[in-house]
């Protein structure tokens, strides 16, 4: 898989992060990316859509981070703080958006990977997504995030509001099971040892 430098990639102080971005300490910050905003079909933006237009949130306890090209997105009840920029994977500002954020909302119908759902990982921040896309190789289900059931919305809101009651819990209950999923799996050290097997066998068979 692709691998993640864990020098650049790691956990900052949530509520310094919060602080930084200027983002409210008592809300549960909900993050949405997408280079090409809410237009790119494929990042299924419907499901989060739908989600917080059920009644059955807690709207009040929950803001909505929405990065990328996104035209001013406005949903009733729904406090949303858009921005409009893109980071090009630049680790120091991508860390702090992720640190400061409680769940990453990746919900693709189409994905190659998911690499956005490592970089959170690594950050502390648990994702969501379905199965049947890249999303399944890089959240582990119920440790990591949640994977939901291919474009099934009921299981998408019942698995937000799963990982949701977690957090308001506990605020860093996914952190450390995060973490230890990236570092077990995707740390660069450990890519580049299996590269290194992976070459040391096919010499061996030649």
């Amino acid at each position: 898989p692709c691998a993640i430098d864990n020098a650049k990639w790691f956990p900052v102080n949530k509520i310094e992060a919060k602080k930084k971005l200027k983002l409210p300490e008592d809300k549960l910050v909900l993050l949405f990316m997408s280079t090409n905003g809410i237009k790119d079909f494929r990042k299924g933006f419907e499901y989060i859509e739908n989600y917080l237009k059920s009644s059955n949130i807690t709207k009040d306890k929950i803001i909505l981070l929405n990065i990328g090209n996104n035209n001013n997105l406005k949903i009733q009840g729904i406090e949303i703080i858009n921005i409009n920029e893109t980071f090009n994977g630049s680790p120091k500002e991508l860390r702090l958006y992720y640190s400061a954020s409680e769940i990453l909302l990746a919900p693709s119908i189409l994905e190659a990977f998911g690499q956005v759902a490592v970089e959170a990982a690594s950050c502390g921040t648990p994702s969501i997504g379905f199965v049947n896309t890249g999303l399944a190789d890089a959240i582990s289900h119920r440790y990591s995030g949640y994977l939901a059931k291919y474009k099934d919305q009921n299981d998408f809101n019942n698995g937000l509001n799963w990982i949701i009651k977690n957090l308001l819990k506990n605020k860093y209950y996914f952190q450390y099971n995060c973490v230890k999923f990236v570092n077990d799996n995707f740390s660069s050290n450990l890519i580049s040892k299996k590269y290194i097997e992976l070459y040391q066998k096919i010499l061996n068979d030649i």
